[in-house]
């Protein structure tokens, strides 16, 4: 138990004390409804899991996936199941703590010691630090405006849309009342375009044994295609769902959101709409009582539903739309050329719709990459902007209005991104920073162990959930290491 009884402070672990609440907000009265009817369930109490699918319908789904569907077949597929489904539990573990304490996981690592704090800040820039999307959705972008797809002598053509769609996600975070607010709301108009779009392509195209070999491709457990490239096995690991390891930093989207003691935190305003706000460097802590466990329960309840429903299953079905169109549309065993996989779909869809199905292909590819190059470059971002409020100079500087921190860290990120996107192939920069996420598993769950044992007993999840977080921190490494060992010559 990490507090004492009657007292006004708790300590968890080492950093400051957390204040304890006398009352934990219901959901009802964090939200102002009455009863909770689906409507309001769905689009005004959740919301960190639907920014959670729109994240995660990305490079894997849509890149990755299909290409080595493509070469492979569907039975790959069964990689990705496993991993999405590992990350629910990942991410139940981590919202599970934020929900109990307010306290964002980068954050909470203090109570670790300052030296997890710095650790986690540079596992989040080197995994989610990279323009890879913004870069690939620029060779789409390019494509369609070439009329063919980009090669080497192109490359300017292709900075130059990589330039513009760094300039929208600026505009994107810059609008709104709140950050994650605008971003949710996107999220629920993005997926049901993407969504929408490939169940009724796929309605068309593909028929209903090849819907019956790609939900087969979940259950081949086991079968590993001879000749894959075992970077781009780990790369859909690592991306299928959101991005394994580093997961952790989107939790705060809970925060955000007012998700249990999170009601009482504060949240990142926007600079355009928004207005500063109290925003908490530390976290709370509720009293053991009766209810205070029984309105904690409700709140974990949502929680369960949002990952298994919304982020479980929707990344699921997202992981299976995509190739099971475009294996639907193009021959077995053709090989997508790096430089033009973001193009693919509009390249395949022009021969049964004509120019339509050009624009229309390149222009939802362009929407899917860059809509989650915007989330991985808010989380970075944010993340950052919080481990450095706990400073005390920092928000005396800021003067307690975290824009003043949120956003020169956005300007230096996309400054950092304009240089990036310069350093390598598009589609080499995603499976980088996809095999990146799997090594962050070895210092995410192994944290996350150790602060759910801080917790007092009520608030812990349970010991078998414990098991399958270390079962997801061994599947993640041995994929990174057979990375590794394929690059090194040793595999």
């Amino acid at each position: 138990m990490g507090s004492e009884e009657n007292s006004a402070k708790a300590f968890l672990g080492k950093g400051p004390p957390l204040d304890v609440l006398d009352s934990l907000p219901s959901v009802e009265e964090q939200f102002k409804i009455t009863r909770m009817t689906l409507f309001q369930r769905l689009f005004r109490v959740f919301g960190p899991g639907v920014i959670f699918l729109g994240a995660a319908f990305g490079s894997g789904e849509f890149l990755f996936g299909p290409s080595q569907m493509l070469l492979y077949g569907m039975g790959v597929l069964w990689i990705a199941g496993i991993s999405v489904v590992l990350q629910v539990f990942f991410n139940y573990g981590w919202g599970n703590w934020t929900i109990a304490t307010g306290e964002s996981p980068i954050v909470s690592l203090r109570r670790i010691g300052t030296w997890a704090i710095i650790v986690g800040l540079i596992v989040a820039w080197v995994g989610l630090g990279w323009p890879g999307l913004a870069a690939t959705a620029a060779a789409a972008a390019a494509s369609f405006q070439l009329g063919r797809i980009p090669t080497m002598a192109d490359n300017s053509t292709v900075l130059l849309w990589a330039y513009l769609f760094l300039i929208l996600i600026f505009v994107m975070v810059a609008v709104g009342r709140r950050i994650a607010r605008t971003l949710e709301v996107f999220s629920w108009v993005s997926l049901v375009i993407i969504f929408g779009f490939f169940t009724v392509a796929n309605l068309i195209f593909s028929s209903p044994q090849h819907w019956a070999e790609g939900i087969v491709g979940y259950f081949s457990f086991g079968y590993i295609p001879k000749g894959m490239d075992i970077k781009m096995l780990g790369a859909i690991v690592g991306y299928a769902g959101l991005a394994t390891g580093i997961n952790l930093y989107t939790i705060n989207y809970y925060r955000d959101k007012g998700y249990g003691v999170g009601a009482s935190s504060g949240y990142i305003p926007a600079v355009i709409g928004g207005k500063k706000t109290h925003f908490s460097a530390t976290g709370k802590l509720m009293k053991i009582t009766p209810e205070n466990l029984r309105r904690f329960r409700k709140w974990r309840d949502l929680l369960v539903q949002e990952q298994v429903i919304i982020f479980g299953l929707g990344s699921i079905i997202a992981f299976l739309l995509p190739g099971l169109l475009i294996t639907a549309l193009l021959p077995k065993g053709e090989a997508l050329n790096a430089s033009g996989v973001a193009a693919y779909l509009g390249n395949a869809l022009v021969k049964n719709w004509g120019p339509i199905g050009l624009v229309w292909g390149i222009l939802l590819a362009i929407l899917i990459l860059v809509k989650t190059q915007i989330y991985f470059i808010d989380t970075l971002v944010r993340n950052t902007a919080e481990a450095l409020w706990q400073i005390p100079r920092v928000r005396e500087w800021a003067r307690e209005d975290i824009r003043r921190v949120y956003y020169p860290i956005l300007i230096v990120l996309l400054i950092w991104a304009v240089i990036a996107v310069n350093l390598a192939a598009p589609l080499w920069l995603l499976v980088t920073q996809a095999n990146m996420a799997n090594l962050a598993a070895i210092v995410t769950v192994p944290a996350l162990l150790y602060l759910n044992r801080k917790l007092p007993r009520e608030l812990r999840m349970s010991w078998p959930l414990e098991v399958i977080q270390v079962i997801f921190m061994v599947f993640c490494l041995y994929f990174f290491f057979s990375v590794i060992g394929a690059i090194l010559g040793t595999a």
